[in-house]
């Protein structure tokens, strides 16, 4: 989608995209670090999708991955989203619990 294809744009979010698609979903790790990219260039919604995706290709977000779709979110200035977010996340029985970054 018209998303994940901004992110795409940018060299070092296009080689971590190929990497998770090389694979069966990759790692957690590699999906936190395109979503690192997404938060440094203030990317949320392409942070979402990724997000979203994850599960999708069997792997479970982290904190990590989280913070990083929260950062995406603040440094973009869409703090509905990310009060949203942080709803679904960290306050639903099961969910995560927020660290100090978060």
């Amino acid at each position: 989608d018209k998303e994940l294809l901004r992110l795409l744009r940018c060299p070092e979010g296009l080689r971590r995209w190929r990497q998770l698609q090389a694979g069966r979903g990759g790692s957690v790790l590699e999906w936190g670090a395109a979503l690192g990219v997404c938060a440094r260039r203030q990317l949320w919604p392409d942070a979402l999708t990724l997000i979203q995706e994850m599960p999708k290709m069997e792997v479970q977000p982290n904190i990590v991955c989280w913070n990083a779709v929260l950062a995406a979110c603040e440094r973009g200035r869409a703090w509905a989203m990310a009060l949203h977010l942080f709803s679904d996340a960290f306050r639903t029985p099961g969910g995560l619990t927020p660290n100090v970054v978060t």
